[in-house]
């Protein structure tokens, strides 16, 4: 067991577990809860001089109004027995995904990353606003790695924020006409050739996604990146450039009237998404078809996305009473208790918040779940929240006192809706594992598993006598159940929708049940 010093605190840091090599140090767990221990493979006194003047002028942190880390900065120097600086400690990000991971269509399938085209605005802004506050302290970035969504130059960052926009496209891949083979990735920089190059010695092919999609302010960028800072790379956008710009292109986006995950820039006119996969038969960003409306007018208000702004609003007749700040994601599901004095609220950064509804103000945090949490619902006496999360499981929470009734291992796979029977004996759960499952509230138990859905099942919800349990599934269908798990079909397109029902299942069931 290897012990240090935090030089800060006098705090002794134990080292756990194995270490992660990287090319200058080891990084290790801590015996501290949140926070790694780089130690360097060999020490020198540029190096501690640095780490002095990082530890001493920490830049803003962007996202501070978020509680959340957007940078692993040094906390503290670590001390050896001899008092000699061997590295320092840091913030832990947990649960961190790879921009690969992000931008590319297939790594998200694979991990069921639910990812538009605003949310990779809404990163890249993010990237662009973190690299800003890092130059304002006057630091230049060295590393040039993905991985650590670091950048060491203005070109570096454009090509990252290129990959992201464009979903892991290369500005550098195209079909080359030029004389002889296409040069070495290297020489394209050098020379300036890239898709929008004057030249043109490389072309647009049929899945290129073009450059006219984006906002004006974000084409110019681009332009002036690979175009004007080939020759003159101080030319090139700053990151205060990039916010700006993306700031402009995130509040022009709007979602498509046709698909629900399709966003386009209004400053483009139409949804490229779904141009794409008329002639590509390729969604890179799959959704849901729309209900089919007898006339539709497109708004040109800035439509809500709690994603992008990680906020939740409380909106009445006349205008909104509340807007509740403090998760640092999507919020994926919302919901009154009975009494409607508390909102509870379910989010992609793994937690639940409780708001009073009245004064705005947030009453607990519940912090368990693995993964993301999809659905949230009260008991009907409000004494019990039950939570469904990507992580399989429904936690069953005491709404008083915060603390964890049960944790029910529950599906194969995501969970994606959550209901309790109006008695409040009984909770229904749907799930992308094509099932509906009943469990006992008192015992955590299993009652039984529906199963008839040949696709996920994404809403749950009980009739008023609780004698009837109808779902919802990306199959197109909704099925009727009853106590006995007998099932009807209901076919949505009847109704003229086309596509799961969401929340208007649970006003389907009231009007026609």
């Amino acid at each position: 067991m290897t012990v240090f010093t935090c030089a800060s605190t006098g705090q002794s840091i134990t080292l756990l577990g194995e270490p992660k090599i990287s090319g200058e140090a080891k990084v290790w767990q801590t015996n501290h809860n949140g926070y790694l221990a780089k130690i360097y493979h060999s020490q020198t006194p540029e190096r501690v001089q640095k780490l002095a003047v990082m530890i001493a002028h920490r830049p803003k942190e962007p996202n501070s109004h978020l509680n959340h880390i957007s940078f692993a900065w040094p906390k503290s120097v670590l001390k050896d027995a001899q008092g000699n600086c061997v590295g320092f400690l840091m913030p832990e990000i947990k649960e961190a995904k790879e921009l690969i991971n992000i931008y590319n269509p297939q790594k998200r399938k694979a991990l069921k990353l639910e990812v538009d085209w605003r949310f990779l605005h809404t990163t890249a802004l993010n990237i662009a606003s973190i690299i800003e506050a890092i130059h304002i302290s006057g630091y230049v970035l060295g590393d040039i790695k993905q991985q650590n969504i670091l950048v060491n130059d203005r070109f570096r960052l454009a090509v990252i924020i290129y990959q992201l926009l464009f979903s892991g496209q290369s500005p550098f891949a195209g079909k080359w006409i030029g004389a002889g083979e296409i040069p070495k990735m290297n020489e394209l920089i050098h020379q300036g050739l890239w898709l929008y190059a004057p030249n043109n010695l490389i072309q647009p092919v049929d899945r290129t996604i073009p450059l006219e999609i984006l906002h004006p302010e974000v084409q110019r960028c681009f332009l002036r990146c690979f175009n004007d800072g080939y020759q003159n790379p101080n030319l090139r956008p700053t990151a205060e450039d990039w916010v700006k710009a993306l700031r402009l292109a995130v509040n022009e986006l709007t979602i498509c009237g046709k698909v629900d995950s399709h966003y386009y820039s209004r400053t483009y006119g139409k949804c490229y998404w779904c141009d794409r996969f008329t002639k590509l038969h390729i969604d890179i960003f799959p959704g849901f078809a729309r209900p089919k409306q007898a006339a539709v007018v497109e708004s040109k208000s800035q439509p809500e996305a709690f994603g992008a702004d990680k906020i939740i609003e409380n909106v009445a007749i006349g205008g909104q009473i509340h807007t509740l700040q403090g998760h640092s994601s999507w919020v994926k599901s919302v919901a009154f208790s009975p009494d409607g004095k508390t909102l509870a609220s379910g989010n992609d950064d793994k937690t639940i918040k409780l708001w009073d509804v009245k004064t705005g103000a947030q009453i607990r945090t519940l912090q368990a779940h693995s993964g993301l949490v999809r659905s949230v619902a009260f008991s009907p006496d409000g004494k019990i929240l039950a939570s469904g999360s990507s992580d399989n499981t429904i936690k069953l929470w005491d709404v008083t006192t915060g603390a964890q009734i049960h944790t029910i291992q529950a599906h194969s796979d995501s969970l994606r809706s959550v209901a309790f029977s109006p008695d409040g004996k009984t909770l229904a759960s749907g799930s992308s594992d094509n099932t509906i499952k009943l469990w006992d509230v008192k015992t955590g138990a299993q009652i039984r598993t529906l199963q008839a859905h040949s696709e996920w099942v994404w809403s749950v919800a009980f009739s008023p006598d609780g004698k009837t349990l109808a779902s919802g599934s990306y199959d197109n269908t909704i099925k009727l159940w009853d106590a006995s798990g007998y099932c009807w079909d209901w076919i949505i397109f009847l109704f003229g929708l086309g596509f799961p029902g969401y929340a208007c299942l649970v006003l389907f069931c009231s009007v026609f049940l």
